[in-house]
């Protein structure tokens, strides 16, 4: 009977583990999403969410809005799907150099092998300085918000399950 207590009280914490990992990139693709899009108004990048939706919809869209809020959900989608896989691979690292080379990664990932596969955005070559070191650093806070949430997060759901009466 302890046993049975003690996997179901596992699958509880990895249950709210996933949950928790769930909602920080909802919230994370949604805010850095917005400051994706607010970099590129202010014209620090070339490059903005809309461009997401360009592969899925096509570029004829009469209403920029829309890619806009299309693109943002995008990358939410994505950035749940990239706090998941931080769960299972990077979370009992507990450190935020961890998230920042996860950011890297992730930039590196989307720059080098996807986008040469779905053309959405020029080359990093024709992307120019100020986007690339832009993009780049918007990757690494992105990737240090996703870790740093993630083991605070999890480090109070291992306290709550450690010490039951609070």
């Amino acid at each position: 009977m302890s046993t049975n207590y003690k996997n179901r009280e596992k699958e509880t914490i990895q249950k709210r583990k996933i949950r928790a990992a769930t909602t920080i990139g909802l919230w994370g693709g949604i805010f850095w999403g917005f400051v994706g899009w607010l970099v590129y108004i202010l014209n620090l990048s070339s490059i903005g969410p809309h461009l997401v939706s360009h592969f899925f919809l096509g570029r004829g869209m009469t209403w920029v809005w829309l890619e806009v809020i299309i693109g943002i959900l995008i990358i939410t989608v994505f950035s749940i799907a990239v706090s998941i896989l931080y769960v299972y691979v990077l979370v009992k690292i507990k450190s935020p150099y961890v998230g920042i080379g996860y950011g890297l990664v992730l930039w590196a990932i989307v720059f080098y092998l996807i986008n040469p596969i779905l053309h959405v955005t020029p080359s990093i070559k024709g992307l120019g300085q100020n986007t690339t070191i832009t993009t780049i650093c918007l990757y690494i806070l992105f990737g240090l918000f996703i870790g740093y949430s993630l083991v605070v997060e999890f480090n109070r759901i291992q306290d709550e399950g450690s010490n039951p009466s609070t």
